[in-house]
């Protein structure tokens, strides 16, 4: 495989016991992670009802979090 592919693949790939903030703070750091998270999230948001749950919420403001590095308005 392709290291890209590697570190991506790695990043994307959630410790046992991390805490999930860091986990996306990991994610961010590297970009095909990221890109792919960002469409995990947006699949998870279409799942989930719009009444302000708090998954919801937490997967809003992961989305943004990496939307935001992603467009390099925001350094992790």
């Amino acid at each position: 495989m392709p290291g890209p592919v590697i570190s991506a693949v790695k990043a994307i790939t959630k410790q046992k016991n991390e805490e999930y903030k860091d986990y996306i703070m990991r994610v961010a750091k590297e970009p095909n992670a990221r890109k792919v998270k960002i469409k995990d999230i947006e699949d998870n948001l279409n799942s989930i009802p719009q009444c302000g749950h708090l998954r919801a919420d937490k997967y809003k403001l992961s989305k943004w979090i990496l939307e935001m590095v992603d467009e390099g308005r925001w350094e992790v």
